[in-house]
């Protein structure tokens, strides 16, 4: 009820500030392609499922893209540098206050429905407070914390989003070699002492070695069919599995990748991962060797997204954290791209 709320507020707001949007657009044109693309959608050959839910989660999406703009162009500065510190300790928060919330018996979720979600909220805050010159004492705690919680969360995905983080803001190392061995160490000998298992790092292992199953191929198989039933007209945004599909698995495919084209077919839904990943490659071709720290920190939320949406959702939602924050990520890094020289000159960054 909450997000509705805001999205009330939000509508008016953006038609009132249509004009300097219109403007900001154009300095972010995977923005303007993006909602160009979801319009077109529904309103072609998506328009057998323009109902209430498809209809409102579009003015959802847009909404949410055009909100972002808005607020990272009227103070671009504590975007780039502040903005997801202060996300680091709202996720720290949430991650305390949730800490003990299972399901299954002994599943943590932190307080989040889903028990992979939490894991890569954590992963993202542990990423807030990586990329800083200077941690102060008890930003380390809340790094480490945040670390913790993937560790002995369910995620194997997080794990390896946490890894690409780690080698973005450290590169391979012997440093590096030696803090890994003994994480490993705490992980599995420290940890088990303290009535910790470190869930996510035994199911990655496992995952290697056998004893865990990959547990994805019935979702893809499901999410497959789906796409093949309207491979260019899509089933709208907001969909359900249905026939064979449903038989398979009553869950989603587990990839944004491919729920993108469950959504909106090969055609839109193809035009929208062509976009999102062209702007992903823009951005690398120009920052990616910035020695700025909270460049390579939006970049570091940007790629372990981007990697995380193989076996996640991401990319999908509109009131998802970490959807939200790739998004935020990603129209800060190509603000900064088209206006370098004035934000340097303005020290805005």
């Amino acid at each position: 009820m909450v997000f509705y709320g805001v999205l009330i507020v939000s509508v008016p707001l953006c038609l009132y500030q249509w004009n300097y949007l219109y403007k900001s657009l154009r300095e972010c044109p995977f923005l303007l392609y993006l909602i160009f693309i979801y319009v077109t959608y529904l309103f072609s050959v998506g328009f057998q499922y323009a109902n209430t839910e498809n209809l409102l989660y579009l003015v959802s999406k847009i909404t949410t893209f055009l909100v972002m703009l808005l607020s990272i162009n009227f103070d671009y500065s504590f975007y780039m540098r502040k903005f997801v510190k202060v996300m680091g300790y709202i996720i720290v928060i949430l991650l305390v206050v949730g800490f003990n919330s299972t399901i299954g018996g002994n599943i943590r979720t932190f307080g989040f429905n889903n028990p992979n979600a939490a894991c890569a909220i954590a992963t993202i805050g542990a990423t807030c407070f990586l990329f800083s010159k200077e941690i102060k004492a008890y930003e380390k705690l809340m790094l480490l914390f945040c670390i913790f919680c993937v560790i002995i969360g369910h995620s194997r995905n997080m794990i390896a989003m946490l890894l690409i983080v780690v080698l973005l803001r450290y590169r391979l190392s012997f440093s590096l070699f030696v803090a890994g061995i003994l994480g490993l160490i705490c992980a599995f000998i420290i940890l088990p002492e303290l009535n910790f298992e470190a869930t996510s790092l035994e199911r990655l292992l496992g995952t290697f070695n056998g004893t865990v199953q990959w547990d994805r191929e019935i979702q893809r198989k499901s999410a497959l069919w789906m796409i093949q039933q309207h491979p260019w007209d899509g089933n709208g945004f907001y969909f359900k599995n249905y026939g064979i599909a449903a038989t398979y698995s009553e869950l989603g495919a587990h990839n944004g990748y491919l729920t993108l084209l469950e959504q909106m077919g090969y055609g839109f839904g193809g035009a929208c991962l062509f976009v999102i990943l062209l702007a992903v490659l823009l951005v690398t071709t120009r920052v990616f060797r910035d020695s700025d720290l909270s460049i390579k920190r939006h970049l570091a939320i940007v790629y372990s997204v981007l990697f995380g949406a193989y076996n996640e959702d991401f990319l999908i939602g509109v009131n998802q954290i970490v959807t939200n924050m790739f998004f935020v990520s990603l129209i800060t890094l190509t603000l900064y791209m088209f206006n370098e020289t004035d934000y340097r000159n303005n020290d805005a960054i």
